[in-house]
């Protein structure tokens, strides 16, 4: 086997297979799998999500308007737990118990 080049030295030790999977795996590709779909729509929008929340938009007030304009296809629970998970959040400060706020006199 000296003589063959690469391609063919490869061929020579693999079986045929039964099928062409390079066009199995490009008519596969077309047919993207819905599996991940909702996390790459979401991710797509990571930071829109992330100034509406800042602005003071619930959680689920973004996922509402997101799911009625056809823009995100998963539903609340997994919208909310990817928030969640990419810390969208807004953390909001809150004042100590032993903490009493300052009252001014009229």
């Amino acid at each position: 086997m000296e003589g063959l080049n690469r391609n063919e030295h490869f061929e020579a030790y693999v079986p045929e297979l039964p099928v062409d999977l390079l066009k199995e795996l490009t008519v596969s590709s077309a047919k993207k799998s819905r599996f991940g779909k909702g996390k790459r729509e979401f991710l797509v929008l990571k930071e829109e999500i992330r100034a509406a929340i800042s602005a003071g938009y619930s959680v689920k007030e973004i996922w509402g308007y997101l799911h009625e304009k056809g823009l995100i296809s998963i539903g609340y629970e997994y919208f909310s737990e990817y928030v969640r998970r990419y810390g969208l959040r807004q953390i909001v400060a809150v004042p100590e118990p032993n903490h009493k706020p300052e009252i001014k006199p009229k």
